[in-house]
């Protein structure tokens, strides 16, 4: 059968578990708000792993994501987080958007003011085009 998505439940269970690191989501039916409800409420989260999950990738999520050092005082959404794994999604966002969130939370302050000192590396394919072996 199919399991419907409580954001108000999931969110009462990580306010009680507030030491998830890893999560894992396959073939969710949630939406980018769902999702960024998920994040916001995860500062241990470490790895996030999304997979077949059509509908809550987009712009919006990353925005979530993004760090703006000038922006509101509001933390930082999910601190900690260091792998975030994406498959067989639905690409609605674009790749600058993307990378633009990694960098921002890449880069330290001083960094992202100095000339670039690291590189990222940064590969969307689209699931319709297989790749050459």
């Amino acid at each position: 059968g199919v399991i419907t998505w409580s954001a108000t439940a999931f969110t009462n269970f990580q306010v009680r578990s507030p030491s998830i690191e890893r999560l894992q989501l396959d073939h969710c039916a949630l939406t980018s708000e769902d999702l960024q409800a998920v994040v916001q409420h995860a500062p241990s989260l470490t790895h996030l792993e999304i997979y077949n999950c059509s509908n809550c990738i987009d712009e919006a999520f990353f925005d979530v994501l993004r760090y703006v050092p000038s922006g509101p005082t509001a933390p930082l959404v999910a601190p900690k987080l260091e792998v975030l794994w994406l498959s067989s999604l639905r690409r609605d966002f674009e790749e600058s958007t993307l990378k633009n969130t990694i960098e921002s939370r890449w880069w330290t302050d001083e960094e992202a003011l100095a000339p670039r000192s690291k590189t990222c590396f940064l590969s969307v394919q689209d699931p319709e085009q297989p790749q050459a072996l």
